[in-house]
């Protein structure tokens, strides 16, 4: 599977650029490993600095390729390692980091059905538990953490596009749901812009049929979302990562008519 990799300015890096797993693409100095396990349709979330678990996915265009996988990159020695798999193979689904070295899976689609699943991955000793399964099964849905041991599931599909938001805390093993997201949508992403705040990006609606450039705030500290400039391109099946406090990239995703995007767009609240 194709690995593309960006690298800040140091460790003698050049800044502003990109190094690729594929042969052909990307400065040729450093080669990030590919995945062992070529996958759509997956989730990451980080681990730690220089390390992040890449996790599910299919192996096919079909439901038949659903996989369990679960693969940890260590940037510092430009290794895979394979680990414990996660106890439901699932695609579609979300993942954020909760604390250091734990991450949480959450939803997905088995092949039959959305899933309210619910897994958090140990890497310290490299074991998977099942935990309190979210209130509301979906897929296509996106995770942010709010602050540690805390994240949040928003939007998401079960037959239709979800506003839905629920808060899971894992601490204490529970979920809570919390204000709806003021747009329903499904093929969304989501980043943290600072404790307790996140920004939920693009995505689809299936009612109005419509690609969505919508930037909706989450205020976990008042429970309110608020909407805020949107996106300069419309766009679904992106994903979007935390730069720096109150900062956020969102990247790629698909055009309203299908086409696939190498888009880069900041966004500072």
């Amino acid at each position: 599977m194709p690995c593309l990799v960006i690298i800040p300015a140091r460790r003698g890096f050049p800044p502003d650029t990109w190094f690729s797993s594929e042969a052909s693409m990307g400065d040729p100095s450093f080669k990030p490993a590919p995945m062992p396990t070529a996958r759509h349709a997956l989730a990451a979330a980080r681990l730690q600095d220089n390390l992040l678990a890449a996790v599910g996915g299919s192996t096919s265009s079909s439901s038949t390729g659903i996989i369990s996988t679960n693969e940890v990159y260590d940037f510092t020695t430009n290794t895979w390692s394979s680990k414990a798999p996660m106890p439901t193979a699932r695609y579609l689904l979300a993942a954020a980091q909760l604390q250091n070295n734990v991450i949480a899976a959450v939803g997905g689609y088995n092949g039959i059905s959305a899933l309210s699943t619910n897994e958090v991955y140990d890497f310290t000793t490299n074991t998977w538990s099942s935990k309190a399964p979210m209130p509301t099964a979906r897929q296509l849905l996106a995770a942010a953490q709010l602050q540690n041991n805390v994240i949040a599931a928003v939007g998401g599909s079960n037959g239709g596009s979800l506003s839905t938001n629920e808060v899971y805390d894992f601490t204490t093993n529970t979920w809570s749901s919390k204000a709806p997201m003021p747009t329903a949508r499904h093929n969304l992403a989501a980043a943290q812009l600072q404790a307790n705040v996140i920004t939920a990006v693009g995505g689809f609606n299936n009612v109005i049929s419509a690609t969505l450039s919508t930037n909706e705030v989450y205020d976990a500290t008042t429970n309110t979302w608020s909407s805020k400039a949107p996106m300069p391109t419309a766009r679904y099946l992106l994903a979007a990562a935390q730069l720096q406090t109150r900062l956020i990239a969102a990247l790629g995703g698909n055009s309203a008519s299908g086409l696939p995007l190498s888009t880069n767009e900041t966004y500072s609240l």
